[in-house]
């Protein structure tokens, strides 16, 4: 028969290993989350200076910002006129 201490041991070490595989989970979707995002926002960097380049005269941009209505924020569109133009 196992006596408290030595269950209560058993218990700890068990969930010290559990806690251990999550961290290392975590760290490893976070790793990859990082990756994809780092990804998407170079290809959204080539695709602006895509659509800046096709563009004469005025550019039109988006922009997230937090509103009266929406304070979690949202994109806004506005139009600039051209540097290039």
């Amino acid at each position: 028969m196992t006596t408290p201490t030595e269950w209560f041991g058993k218990l700890k070490s068990r969930a010290k290993s559990v806690q251990e595989t999550a961290k290392t989970q975590i760290e490893k979707l976070t790793e990859t989350i990082d990756k994809k995002l780092k990804e998407a926002e170079d290809d959204l960097i080539k695709q602006r200076n895509k659509a800046a380049a096709s563009q004469s005269g005025t550019q039109q941009q988006q922009k997230w910002q937090p509103s009266a209505e929406n304070p979690d924020g949202e994109i806004v569109s506005f139009t600039q006129p051209s540097s290039t133009g």
